[in-house]
């Protein structure tokens, strides 16, 4: 069953037909979550399924063109007495501007500061710096995680134009008694 995000606080934001088919394959369940890379063992961190929405597998090959060089960074973890695993925990550039993402790793710019309550019930502040450690550090499912994107499209993507932008409240005009 398809889930529908929750609508955006920009509800005229124009994203893009990539960026709307990422956040469709972030909900639509045909992809396991994970963390700490694109993706290993069959799951995914949502930087991981934005490449498979683009048809570029997370490994740097792509669906349409195995040819494909521009890969994510990969890194080399090296354990005594087995083989080194390579990995990759950003976006290679041609995937962040597709998606016109404000990096590679999906910067949140300005960050976002919530107030969480600790299992102790203690309220505590969190600054929310990038889609990837919403995946990673905090645990955003993907659902929560597109929540997040069209709550706060300015901060995530770079095409925000200036007729889209949050229109300032205007205070009611009272009626002729002086009342509200």
């Amino acid at each position: 069953m398809k889930k529908t995000p929750k609508t955006a606080t920009f509800p005229n934001f124009p994203f893009t037909p990539e960026q709307l088919a990422w956040m469709e394959l972030l909900v639509s369940g045909k992809l396991e979550q994970g963390i700490g890379c694109l993706q290993g063992d069959g799951n995914y961190c949502c930087l991981g399924v934005a490449m498979e929405s683009l048809g570029i597998r997370p490994d740097g090959n792509s669906v349409s063109n195995p040819n494909y060089t521009n890969v994510a960074v990969y890194h080399v973890m090296v354990y005594p007495d087995a083989e080194p695993i390579k990995f990759t925990t950003s976006l290679p550039m041609y995937v962040w501007k597709k998606l016109q993402l404000k990096s590679n790793f999906g910067a949140i710019s300005p960050p976002v500061e919530v107030r969480i309550l600790t299992k102790s019930r203690k309220p505590i502040t969190k600054t929310l710096e990038s889609l990837a450690q919403l995946n990673d550090v905090h645990g955003y499912t993907f659902e929560k995680i597109v929540e997040f994107m069209r709550k706060y499209p300015d901060r995530v993507f770079t095409n925000l134009t200036p007729e889209v932008e949050a229109l300032p409240v205007v205070p009611a005009i009272p009626n002729q008694s002086g009342n509200q």
